[in-house]
């Protein structure tokens, strides 16, 4: 209701660089490198409550380190990686986000395992924290698949009806699962296995060319392996190209090193498109169910990766079961009014209405 309520909308113009840091003994860890301190003290001296939508970013931690000095008020919504992946992280990080969490008056949750985190691993207390759900653009996505008649049909499939086309939907980072194709692919060629099966990769470099991260990179690497698996680099796509994408996807292939909680399940899952991933992002058991609507592969084992995208490959019922408990699963726990609820409820706990 615009007559009841005013909202402002401050636009960040500044675009944000992802840095990461990564070595074979930690979990890998990704920053937004988006400092813009006057937008940072404009809000804090503008609000007398904030809402924080996760801590991926300098400015929310800088809001979370001065908003005592403003009598600002702080309610985090969050995903985190589950207790046994968040106690392996580097101790400097979990230290951050401790003081941090002391400045936060009030945590609403989107999965199990973030619910797990906060009490286990940094010992916040159960009245602070309101369990809710995460809708990640589930409606929207609703909309198009009501719509698909209206799209151009096999845009990005390859001619050859007998092979499957598994895609992998995010941007480039190192961590977020391209290395783990990569292995696969070599492994496929050292063992000489066949699989029937195209892959292709949507989304922006997230480094500068050349550099681990980058589409020329990747494309460096397989030129180096002679992939006998055809792979292809669509690039970032229109919404509707992405949609178009879904339709004609078998499989979303998604081995993460490390993810809260990627929005690209409920996008899949919305077109009832099972998943391979591995157990190293916070939306194992609230969404993501092995057996049931995903695969579930060893991280650092390509043989493991390949065995799970084989067996969707090759039972077509199977294939087609775990996409059925998708569209379920994506339906019931999506849902934008229950999340609208609980961050009244949020509200209401802190006597704000």
């Amino acid at each position: 209701n615009q007559e009841a309520t005013k909202l402002d909308f401050v636009n960040l113009a500044q675009k944000g660089k992802y840095l990461g840091l990564e070595n074979k003994n930690n979990i890998p860890e990704g920053f937004m490198k988006n400092l813009n301190i006057r937008l940072v003290f404009h809000i804090l001296q503008k609000s007398e409550v904030i809402f924080l939508y996760g801590l991926n970013g300098a400015p929310a931690l800088l809001i979370c380190l001065f908003c005592r000095l403003f009598s600002v008020r702080l309610v985090l919504i969050c995903q985190f990686l589950s207790p046994d992946f968040e106690i392996e992280r580097r101790y400097w990080i979990r230290l951050l986000k401790k003081i941090a969490f002391q400045n936060i008056e009030h945590f609403i949750t989107q999965s199990d395992d973030t619910y797990r985190t906060l009490t286990e691993v940094y010992n916040v207390k159960e009245e602070q924290i309101t369990q809710s759900v995460f809708e990640g653009g589930y409606n929207l996505f609703c909309d198009k698949v009501a719509a698909t008649g209206e799209l151009e049909c096999n845009k990005f499939n390859s001619a050859e009806r007998d092979v499957l086309t598994y895609s992998y939907v995010g941007n480039l980072h190192p961590f977020k699962g391209m290395s783990e194709i990569l292995k696969m692919l070599q492994y496929i060629e050292d063992e000489n296995l066949n699989l029937p099966i195209q892959i292709n990769i949507a989304g922006p470099s997230a480094a500068v060319d050349g550099e681990p991260g980058s589409v020329q990179y990747y494309q460096k690497c397989l030129g180096q392996i002679s992939s006998r698996i055809k792979v292809n680099f669509l690039g970032n796509l229109s919404f509707d190209d992405l949609v178009s994408l879904y339709r004609e996807t078998d499989v979303l292939i998604h081995p993460t090193q490390k993810d809260c909680f990627p929005k690209v399940f409920i996008e899949a899952f919305s077109f009832g498109k099972p998943i391979i991933t591995s157990k190293a992002h916070g939306a194992l058991g609230s969404l993501i169910k092995d057996n049931h609507n995903a695969v579930i592969f060893e991280l650092n084992n390509p043989k493991s990766l390949f065995e799970c995208c084989k067996l969707l490959a090759c039972d077509d019922q199977y294939r087609a079961k775990l996409g059925e408990n998708a569209l379920i699963d994506v339906k019931n726990f999506c849902d934008l009014k229950v999340e609208k609820e609980k961050m009244q409820e949020t509200l209401t706990k802190m006597e704000l209405t």
